[in-house]
């Protein structure tokens, strides 16, 4: 099979391995510009890889018409967080989300993830549609973690199981079928208080209705006086390298 790929992180870098280990061919890889890799979370530098391993690298910005009509049979958009214009490619597109289907969507989810630390998360395959979080939902693993692991570790089990997952997806071995989406129950407002939107999205969870958890900013990562020591504990494990690390009122 030909693929495409997109993303510039440690995430795609397990995905291009995986595909080459497979067999498929790569025609390329559309990452970000060189400028850009320092403020992208957990980025990974994938351009002499490519090289390596005769796959074109694209450096593209926003530039997504250059391969919105390339030949291939399948793209896959790996730990990439741009708005991807899916309704202008030939092909069929798909992508990760870091929280599990259609319960938790949004932007920042594996800092939410240790924000409400529950000991248990999961991570989906979706087919990107035109709307964020929004398209089919091809596959969704849940898992276990200890609530005192690192983000770095945290972050690293998350990929390992998208990638599991991935494989399962391009050996047709995914036990839960195919889903559509639904809609939203409870969306929260970006900049919403920290310890505010731990307790919504907890009452979600328990509820068993869908949340939209919002994107993050440097500004989010700040630590209030006002919360509770046992919240300030589980926020600064969440915002911590390779995420912007927290920092004090």
């Amino acid at each position: 099979m030909r693929v495409g790929l997109i993303g510039n992180t440690e995430l795609t870098s397990k995905g291009l391995e995986l595909l080459i280990d497979q067999g498929h061919e790569v025609d390329y890889v559309f990452g970000l510009e060189q400028r850009s890799l320092k403020n992208k979370v957990n980025a990974s530098d994938l351009k002499a890889y490519c090289l390596e391993q005769n796959i074109e690298f694209i450096e593209g910005g926003r530039r997504f018409a250059y391969i919105s009509q390339r030949d291939v049979d399948l793209v896959i958009a790996l730990g990439d967080s741009r708005l991807i214009p899916v309704d202008t490619f030939r092909s069929k597109v798909i992508g990760n989300h870091g929280a599990p289907l259609p319960d938790v969507k949004g932007g920042a989810s594996l800092v939410w993830a240790r924000i409400i630390n529950y000991g248990f998360w999961g991570v989906s395959l979706m087919v990107l549609d035109e709307e964020l979080d929004s398209g089919e939902i091809l596959g969704v693993t849940k898992f276990e973690y200890s609530k005192d692991m690192n983000m770095e570790d945290f972050v690293s089990l998350c990929d390992d199981e998208t990638i599991k997952l991935l494989d399962q997806y391009l050996n047709n071995t995914i036990s839960r079928p195919h889903q559509q989406n639904e809609a939203t129950v409870i969306t929260v407002k970006k900049h919403t208080d920290s310890e505010l939107v731990e307790k919504i999205a907890k009452f979600a969870m328990e509820a068993k209705c869908s949340i939209y958890l919002p994107p993050r900013t440097p500004e989010d990562s700040i630590i209030k006086d006002s919360w509770s020591e046992e919240f300030k504990q589980k926020f600064m494990i969440a915002n911590d390298h390779p995420y912007p690390e927290y920092k004090y009122e």
